[in-house]
């Protein structure tokens, strides 16, 4: 009697073949998700130190009003113009990275990679934050629009209307909003971080380890920095009594805001170590 073949079925082969290919093209979309991501960080620097700029020129005009200067006016409009335009590129920018983040996870989930499994769990979580990110930033922003609008016409309307209740209600807002947006944000790079962690051994590119720990590090500095802004622009805003302290109590939000943004810009500077590590690591994963 002839033996049997113990050539392997063929479908198996074409089955390790396309894990195999999702690996690779998983790696390529992490490959551009950390490279997008520091490009929108680098962007976030540039962002950062215009607001200061812009913040710094403001703040010296409300605090002294009578020696404002034409030449302060054309220099916020001109910073104004800047960092709107940087804006736009920091979103652009910001929505590739995301993209490339769900479509390399949802390859490498799929692959023939160790820690598959794990991928799978880090990649439901990531896009259940990301879209609940978003809903709740539309519902932040419809809500202070409409504190904001509805303060000002009760104040144009009422001459017993205070105009600063439009200050302590949007500083209300702001600081559940904040709390909310500081959990998630905290939850994203966590999974995040155990991704960078995963991902190391998977691919033998153990710098992800010091990019998974320079995440953390940068988002703890970044959030320290939101706390200050937020604590301090928040206490000045719902501190004031009369509209006649509008004016020096913006000035003084202001300043927190500049010693906010420049916390910030130390996160920023580890977070892009973080990500150009990151970038480094898989791209020498897809050479190899």
């Amino acid at each position: 009697m002839a033996s049997k073949s113990t050539v392997p079925p063929k479908p198996n082969a074409q089955s390790s073949t396309k894990t195999n290919l999702l690996a690779l093209e998983g790696l390529r979309s992490l490959n551009k998700f950390f490279l997008y991501t520091s490009i929108a960080i680098l962007i976030g620097i540039l962002v950062s130190l215009i607001s200061v700029g812009m913040l710094s020129v403001t703040a010296s005009v409300l605090n002294n009003p009578l020696a404002a200067t034409q030449s302060a006016g054309y220099s916020i409009l001109g910073l104004a113009a800047i960092l709107f335009i940087a804006m736009i590129a920091l979103l652009v920018f910001g929505i590739y990275a995301v993209l490339s983040l769900m479509l390399g996870i949802r390859d490498i989930r799929r692959s023939s990679l160790a820690s598959a499994p794990v991928y799978a769990s880090i990649s439901k979580w990531l896009k259940y934050l990301v879209i609940i990110y978003v809903i709740l930033s539309a519902i932040y922003l419809i809500l202070v629009m409409v504190n904001f609008l509805t303060s000002i016409s009760l104040s144009l309307t009422s001459s017993n209307a205070n105009p600063t209740s439009a200050y302590s209600g949007i500083g209300g807002i702001i600081t559940v909003f904040g709390v909310i947006f500081i959990i998630l944000e905290l939850l994203f790079v966590w999974k995040l971080s155990s991704m960078y962690k995963s991902l190391a051994p998977d691919i033998g590119q153990p710098g992800l380890n010091a990019a998974s720990r320079l995440l953390a590090v940068g988002i703890v500095i970044y959030i320290i920095g939101g706390v200050i802004g937020l604590v301090g622009g928040v206490s000045t805003l719902s501190s004031l009594n009369a509209a006649s302290e509008l004016l020096s109590g913006a000035g003084t939000a202001m300043m927190w805001s500049i010693v906010a943004i420049i916390v910030d810009l130390v996160a920023l500077i580890v977070l892009f170590i973080s990500q150009w590590i990151g970038y480094k690591s898989t791209k020498s994963a897809l050479r190899n």
